[in-house]
């Protein structure tokens, strides 16, 4: 028995954590632009010499990956809630949406670590890359489900079982 209130909160809360990142990953882009302009322009910026556009140029980026370190946490946390949605769902092997947890907490580690302690980015980054696996995993089961639930289709006496 599925608890329609407690789906419909999973389903608000994930898009509303999966659209968050939106206006903040526009906003980031701002910032390659200005490494682009600064890189690609036609002159160097007025008033600047090749050491300060340097400088400016190490910024933006910066901001850049201090924006994307932001930007993990949502995309870390909406995956909680498509997590309780795909193990409700049954649609999904229990696997994947264990792994879909674990691929939010990876993602929040990362943020965690590129915030707070950027040196040991790489460290996290390395065992945190097999976890992030799961969306892909997800993707593979739900294309899986299309193709076997379209060859059943296509076969009237395989649909005939499968509604029995």
């Amino acid at each position: 028995r599925v608890d329609l209130n407690a789906t419909l909160w999973h389903a608000g809360g994930m898009a509303v954590l999966g659209l968050m990142p939106v206006p903040l990953y526009f906003v980031n882009v701002f910032n390659d632009v200005a490494v682009a302009h600064l890189l690609l322009g036609p002159a160097s910026p007025a008033g600047f010499n090749a050491a300060q556009v340097t400088s400016l140029v190490g910024l933006a980026s910066s901001l850049h990956d201090a924006g994307i370190n932001m930007l993990q946490i949502f995309w870390g946390a909406w995956l909680f809630p498509l997590a309780a949605l795909a193990w409700k769902s049954r649609l999904i092997p229990r696997f994947v949406a264990v792994w879909l947890v674990v691929n939010g907490v990876a993602y929040l580690a990362l943020s965690v670590t590129g915030l707070a302690a950027p040196s040991w980015n790489g460290t996290v980054s390395l065992p945190a890359f097999p976890a992030q696996l799961g969306e892909v995993a997800f993707v593979v089961c739900l294309l899986w489900r299309g193709i076997r639930g379209r060859r059943t289709m296509r076969d009237p006496a395989r649909a005939a079982g499968a509604v029995a």
